[in-house]
């Protein structure tokens, strides 16, 4: 089992401690100068990023381009692409979108499924295998 807890900017260094891998919010990178250079320093280590949207944090997933940059800046093992609470359809929508992106070698996309009900959640499994992701995650608080 490997565990990672989100950490307060002011434990993030020791957190090497506790947590077996880095769980990266990228509109923190743009808005905390010290998490951005904790990041940057994880990377350089061989540190096991994952890197997510900040959907949870914001209410919608961070900007766009936003995310590409940091994707491409950081190259983190996995990356969290866009969805959208408990919204199937447009999560779909974006799982096709962020598939036609490239991204640096060794970074793994995970999609999230999004639902309101089982049969959407279903769907939303089905449609994520279809269009090729290999790794799908379930949110934790949806309906």
């Amino acid at each position: 089992m490997k565990i990672s807890h989100e950490t307060p900017l002011c434990l993030l260094e020791d957190s090497i401690k506790f947590n077996n891998y880095d769980y990266c919010l990228p509109h923190l990178l743009d808005k905390e100068p010290g998490y951005e250079a904790y990041f940057r320093k994880a990377k350089e280590r061989g540190r096991y990023i994952i890197m997510d949207n900040s959907l949870h944090e914001l209410g919608e997933a961070y900007d766009h381009e936003r995310l590409m940059y940091w994707v491409n800046e950081l190259k983190p093992n996995e990356f969290i692409i866009p969805d959208v609470w408990e919204d199937y359809l447009q999560s779909i929508i974006n799982a096709e979108i962020w598939m036609d992106y490239i991204y640096p070698k060794g970074v793994e996309l995970v999609a999230v499924v999004q639902a309101k009900t089982l049969h959407e959640a279903s769907q939303c499994v089905r449609s994520y295998k279809n269009l090729g992701y290999g790794k799908i995650a379930f949110s934790y608080g949806a309906s």
